[in-house]
């Protein structure tokens, strides 16, 4: 479990869409399991974040994200929200615009509570099939 300031992230995953349904539930669809591949460069990808976790304070929590990705700037946004009891349960959608990719290389959000101590929360290589297939595996 990764904390970030009052919220401790259990699950964050990367899809192409969050779609809120009635009964508090969302449905995540297009849910990258591995690396992102793309049929070519530049590029632009739908993205969008699900962050799963719990709050140890109840009130309003905000968390800094951070997204990287090969060949773009940074981009930096606030995530804010509000529990009513200690230790309860939150899911944190996030939609995003289309992400732009200039080329092969690496994908990346991270969290941090106070915009200097940052963790990562999801981080996938980007690339064609064959530029993957190349990449030497990491240990």
């Amino acid at each position: 479990m990764v904390k970030v300031g009052n919220l401790r992230i259990r699950n964050a995953l990367l899809c192409d869409d969050i779609r809120s349904e009635i009964n508090n539930k969302h449905t995540l669809v297009g849910v990258y399991e591995g690396d992102i591949v793309v049929p070519a460069f530049p590029c632009s990808i739908p993205a969008a974040l699900y962050i799963e976790g719990e709050v140890k304070k109840p009130g309003d929590t905000q968390i800094v994200l951070r997204m990287s990705g090969p060949g773009n700037d940074e981009t930096v946004f606030n995530a804010k929200f509000s529990t009513t009891t200690k230790n309860d349960a939150v899911s944190v959608p996030i939609r995003l615009p289309a992400v732009r990719m200039g080329q092969a290389g690496t994908f990346r959000f991270e969290a941090s509570a106070d915009n200097e101590k940052w963790v990562t929360l999801v981080e996938k290589k980007v690339g064609q099939s064959d530029d993957l297939r190349k990449q030497p595996a990491e240990n």
